[in-house]
């Protein structure tokens, strides 16, 4: 059951089964609002895009990954497993990812003409996207590589130019912070997140729209459900 008064935006990540999906369309709209390619109105003129695909990773569960763009497939990418299988049907289904295969830069397409359809066209919005913008704080792994999406930058960075754009939250290199040092970044003028996440501690975000750097802070919560928000400046 929903909190009363709360809005919840919800989706699967890589790493969810597919199948599980109908249950929480049944919900849709009632419970929960689903993000994928989806726009979610939350407020006058502002509007949150969704958007849970990934590029190519070693991981064999390939039900949201996509190659990243027409030239930079990231089929190739160190550690990349390109077969494996999906859970549409409930259950394994073998699947190879090929580089004819629809990209996130395809996707993302896809999604920037609905943010630009009349009903959008006036409104503001904050983009929520599994995969980080390559080559950022936000998306080195133990290695030290950055694995981020190159088509999820240039989105970011497109949208930059027209100044609708205000914020942009991922998630998928849960160890990120550690690696980089740093839990935001700014891509043009956007403020870019990830918090990372750890097994025994949830990590979360809470902002104020309208003043986004001066207004953020970490949240933990332990499993044992204590709850921490950190002093301004203090986001490890």
């Amino acid at each position: 059951m929903a909190c009363k008064g709360t809005r919840v935006m919800i989706d699967l990540g890589n790493d969810d089964l597919a199948a599980a999906r109908p249950l929480m369309e049944a919900a849709d709209g009632i419970d929960l609002d689903l993000l994928h390619m989806r726009m979610v109105e939350v407020a006058e003129d502002l509007v949150v895009a969704g958007y849970m695909g990934v590029n190519p990773t070693p991981f064999l569960i390939k039900d949201r990954e996509r190659p990243d763009t027409g030239e930079h497939d990231g089929l190739s990418a160190r550690g990349v497993v390109k077969t494996g299988y999906v859970t549409y049907s409930g259950a394994a289904t073998p699947y190879a990812l090929e580089s004819t295969t629809a990209t996130i830069e395809d996707d993302l397409a896809g999604l920037s003409s609905i943010m630009k359809d009349s009903r959008w066209g006036n409104s503001s919005f904050i983009f929520v996207c599994h995969a980080p913008p390559k080559d950022t704080a936000l998306d080195c792994i133990h290695s030290g590589l950055s694995v981020g999406s190159l088509a999820v930058r240039r989105f970011i960075e497109r949208w930059n130019n027209t100044g609708k754009l205000i914020l942009s939250l991922h998630g998928h290199i849960h160890e990120a912070p550690w690696k980089s040092g740093r839990t935001w970044q700014y891509v043009g003028n956007v403020p870019c997140f990830n918090v990372g996440q750890t097994p025994k501690m949830l990590r979360a975000l809470l902002l104020n729209t309208e003043a986004v750097i001066d207004s953020a802070r970490l949240v933990t919560v332990s499993r044992d459900g204590e709850v921490a928000v950190a002093a301004e400046g203090k986001w490890l």
